[in-house]
């Protein structure tokens, strides 16, 4: 089982990935953007530098979910191209093609992409964060980074692996077995087509 949970800053991402992970016994597969992050300026590098740093990430990423074979991953290569998108090289047309691609072909290799509701529990500021991580505090601007990044998912993969979980659902518990009872409703819906279509032979 590969699932990503997807989305903007302060939705809950963490928390949720790591509860699925241990109530389903896999991995939990961390956000591991840390290289973006290490000097206040990181995004001002030269194009060349940035694309770099995105491939380096991506593989890293990558990596990381080879070795945990199955997983719940923090974060995913749809949130990765919405950071390029942002603020990455994406006048570069060539790289944000090639980028483009990787990202999709990678995101298509799960089985579910998990997006918790924007604005269903309140926006907090990570206390640990250093300074030049820390969330930008602003609703909106999460709204906006939210709906592009459900924006790719929906692109990008089919409707039946993807779990949006409602608004508003803000109690920890309720927001977990949802997902798990949309994970096994999907898979008993799938096998049951599976099973129908070879009757049908």
């Amino acid at each position: 089982m590969k699932i990503a949970v997807s989305g903007s800053a302060g939705i809950g991402k963490t928390t949720l990935a790591a509860a699925l992970a241990e109530l389903l016994g896999v991995t939990c597969v961390p956000e591991s953007y840390e290289p973006f992050f290490d000097q206040p300026a990181s995004f001002s590098r030269p194009a060349g530098e940035l694309v770099e740093l995105f491939v380096r990430v991506f593989d890293e990423k990558s990596r990381l979910e080879r070795d945990a074979g199955d997983f719940v991953v923090d974060r995913c290569p749809i949130d990765l191209f919405h950071l390029w998108m942002t603020y990455g090289p994406a006048d570069d047309q060539v790289q944000t093609r090639l980028f483009h691609d990787r990202c999709l072909k990678h995101a298509r290799g799960y089985d579910f992409v998990v997006l918790p509701a924007w604005g269903s529990i309140p926006l907090r500021q990570k206390d640990d964060a250093p300074n030049h991580q820390r969330r930008v505090m602003n609703p909106w601007v999460q709204l906006r980074n939210h709906a592009a990044i459900a924006g790719y998912t929906h692109l990008w993969l089919p409707a039946g692996r993807i779990i949006q979980l409602p608004m508003p659902l803000s109690d920890h518990d309720q927001r977990v077995r949802f997902v798990l009872e949309q994970i096994k409703t999907r898979l008993e819906l799938a096998q049951a087509e599976q099973s129908g279509g070879r009757g049908d032979r």
